[in-house]
Protein backbone atom coordinates (compact mmCIF):
# COMPACT_ATOMS: atom_id res chain seq x y z
CA UNK A 1 0.00 0.00 0.00
CA UNK A 2 0.96 3.63 -0.34
CA UNK A 3 1.09 4.09 3.44
CA UNK A 4 3.49 1.20 3.93
CA UNK A 5 5.75 2.49 1.13
CA UNK A 6 5.70 5.94 2.71
CA UNK A 7 6.54 4.49 6.13
CA UNK A 8 9.38 2.44 4.62
CA UNK A 9 10.72 5.51 2.82
CA UNK A 10 10.57 7.59 6.01
CA UNK A 11 12.42 4.84 7.87
CA UNK A 12 15.13 4.71 5.18
CA UNK A 13 15.68 8.46 5.36
CA UNK A 14 15.66 8.43 9.17
CA UNK A 15 18.29 5.65 9.16
CA UNK A 16 20.35 7.58 6.60
CA UNK A 17 20.27 10.64 8.86
CA UNK A 18 20.86 8.80 12.14
CA UNK A 19 23.61 6.59 10.77
CA UNK A 20 25.48 9.24 8.80
CA UNK A 21 29.15 9.26 9.88
CA UNK A 22 29.33 13.06 10.03
CA UNK A 23 27.54 15.14 12.67
CA UNK A 24 24.19 16.39 11.41
CA UNK A 25 21.35 18.29 12.98
CA UNK A 26 18.10 19.96 12.08
CA UNK A 27 17.40 23.44 13.45
CA UNK A 28 14.12 25.32 13.68
CA UNK A 29 14.36 28.19 11.17
CA UNK A 30 12.88 30.73 13.62
CA UNK A 31 14.43 29.91 16.99
CA UNK A 32 17.47 27.93 15.74
CA UNK A 33 16.56 25.31 18.36
CA UNK A 34 17.76 21.78 17.73
CA UNK A 35 14.88 19.69 16.39
CA UNK A 36 16.88 16.56 15.65
CA UNK A 37 20.49 15.40 15.91
CA UNK A 38 22.18 12.26 14.64
CA UNK A 39 24.37 9.84 16.56
CA UNK A 40 27.59 11.30 15.11
CA UNK A 41 26.66 14.74 16.49
CA UNK A 42 26.05 13.22 19.92
CA UNK A 43 29.40 11.45 19.78
CA UNK A 44 31.27 14.48 18.44
CA UNK A 45 29.82 17.09 20.78
CA UNK A 46 29.33 14.99 23.89
CA UNK A 47 25.77 16.14 24.56
CA UNK A 48 23.01 13.59 24.97
CA UNK A 49 20.13 13.78 22.50
CA UNK A 50 17.94 15.27 25.26
CA UNK A 51 20.58 17.93 26.07
CA UNK A 52 20.83 18.88 22.40
CA UNK A 53 17.06 19.12 22.00
CA UNK A 54 16.81 21.38 25.06
CA UNK A 55 19.01 24.07 23.51
CA UNK A 56 19.55 26.07 20.33
CA UNK A 57 22.63 26.34 18.15
CA UNK A 58 23.25 29.74 19.77
CA UNK A 59 23.84 28.00 23.10
CA UNK A 60 26.91 26.20 21.81
CA UNK A 61 28.46 29.05 19.82
CA UNK A 62 31.11 31.42 21.19
CA UNK A 63 29.37 34.74 21.99
CA UNK A 64 31.46 36.60 19.40
CA UNK A 65 30.24 34.22 16.64
CA UNK A 66 26.49 34.45 17.31
CA UNK A 67 25.69 37.45 15.09
CA UNK A 68 27.64 36.02 12.15
CA UNK A 69 25.76 32.72 12.53
CA UNK A 70 22.38 34.47 12.57
CA UNK A 71 23.36 36.42 9.44
CA UNK A 72 24.49 33.21 7.71
CA UNK A 73 21.18 31.47 8.44
CA UNK A 74 19.20 34.49 7.25
CA UNK A 75 20.99 34.37 3.88
CA UNK A 76 20.10 30.73 3.25
CA UNK A 77 17.05 30.34 1.09
CA UNK A 78 15.12 27.29 0.00
CA UNK A 79 16.92 25.65 -2.85
CA UNK A 80 20.53 24.69 -3.39
CA UNK A 81 22.72 23.67 -0.49
CA UNK A 82 24.78 26.52 0.92
CA UNK A 83 28.47 26.81 0.22
CA UNK A 84 30.36 25.27 3.13
CA UNK A 85 31.43 27.78 5.75
CA UNK A 86 33.58 27.32 8.82
CA UNK A 87 32.10 28.04 12.20
CA UNK A 88 33.06 27.23 15.75
CA UNK A 89 31.09 25.59 18.53
CA UNK A 90 31.69 24.35 22.02
CA UNK A 91 31.51 20.70 22.86
CA UNK A 92 30.09 19.63 26.21
CA UNK A 93 33.62 19.26 27.65
CA UNK A 94 34.27 22.94 26.86
CA UNK A 95 36.60 22.28 23.93
CA UNK A 96 36.13 24.58 20.95
CA UNK A 97 35.68 22.76 17.63
CA UNK A 98 35.97 24.26 14.18
CA UNK A 99 33.48 22.74 11.78
CA UNK A 100 32.78 23.23 8.12
CA UNK A 101 29.00 23.52 7.94
CA UNK A 102 26.90 22.84 4.89
CA UNK A 103 23.34 24.01 5.40
CA UNK A 104 20.12 23.46 3.50
CA UNK A 105 16.71 24.98 4.21
CA UNK A 106 14.08 22.25 4.48
CA UNK A 107 10.64 21.51 5.84
CA UNK A 108 10.76 19.42 9.01
CA UNK A 109 7.65 18.40 10.87
CA UNK A 110 5.64 20.82 8.75
CA UNK A 111 7.75 23.87 9.58
CA UNK A 112 10.77 25.64 8.04
CA UNK A 113 14.07 24.29 9.30
CA UNK A 114 17.75 24.04 8.46
CA UNK A 115 19.48 20.74 7.85
CA UNK A 116 23.16 21.10 8.80
CA UNK A 117 26.06 18.77 8.12
CA UNK A 118 29.06 19.68 10.32
CA UNK A 119 32.44 18.31 9.23
CA UNK A 120 35.08 18.76 11.95
CA UNK A 121 38.10 20.64 10.56
CA UNK A 122 39.80 21.40 13.89
CA UNK A 123 42.76 19.06 13.31
CA UNK A 124 43.07 20.01 9.65
CA UNK A 125 43.21 23.69 10.59
CA UNK A 126 45.80 23.00 13.32
CA UNK A 127 47.96 21.13 10.81
CA UNK A 128 47.60 23.90 8.24
CA UNK A 129 48.59 26.51 10.84
CA UNK A 130 51.58 24.38 11.88
CA UNK A 131 52.59 24.07 8.22
CA UNK A 132 52.34 27.85 7.71
CA UNK A 133 54.50 28.41 10.81
CA UNK A 134 57.07 25.86 9.58
CA UNK A 135 57.15 27.49 6.16
CA UNK A 136 57.71 30.90 7.79
CA UNK A 137 60.57 29.53 9.93
CA UNK A 138 62.08 27.92 6.85
CA UNK A 139 61.80 31.17 4.91
CA UNK A 140 63.53 33.07 7.74
CA UNK A 141 66.23 30.42 7.98
CA UNK A 142 66.84 30.54 4.21
CA UNK A 143 67.11 34.33 4.46
CA UNK A 144 69.65 34.07 7.28
CA UNK A 145 71.62 31.45 5.31
CA UNK A 146 71.75 33.74 2.27
CA UNK A 147 72.88 36.63 4.46
CA UNK A 148 75.62 34.45 6.02
CA UNK A 149 76.82 33.42 2.55
CA UNK A 150 77.00 37.03 1.44
CA UNK A 151 78.89 38.03 4.59
CA UNK A 152 81.33 35.12 4.11
CA UNK A 153 81.89 36.08 0.45
CA UNK A 154 82.57 39.68 1.47
CA UNK A 155 84.96 38.51 4.21
CA UNK A 156 86.84 36.20 1.80
CA UNK A 157 87.00 38.92 -0.83
CA UNK A 158 88.48 41.37 1.73
CA UNK A 159 91.03 38.78 2.88
CA UNK A 160 91.96 37.92 -0.68
CA UNK A 161 92.20 41.58 -1.61
CA UNK A 162 94.27 42.43 1.45
CA UNK A 163 96.54 39.39 1.03
CA UNK A 164 97.03 40.03 -2.66
CA UNK A 165 97.68 43.70 -1.97
CA UNK A 166 100.35 42.84 0.60
CA UNK A 167 101.98 40.34 -1.77
CA UNK A 168 102.08 42.90 -4.59
CA UNK A 169 103.52 45.50 -2.25
CA UNK A 170 106.20 43.04 -1.11
CA UNK A 171 107.07 42.23 -4.75
CA UNK A 172 107.42 45.95 -5.59
CA UNK A 173 109.93 46.43 -2.73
Amino acid sequence: TANSRLAASELEYREMFEGHPEPMWVLDAQSLAFLSVNDAAILHCGYSREEFLAQSILDILPPEDIQAAITTFQKIGIGPVSAPHVCRHYRKDGALSEVECTTHKVQFGGRPAYSVLAHDVTERNRHEQSLRESEERLRLLAGRLQQAREEERAHLARELHDGLGQSLTAIKM
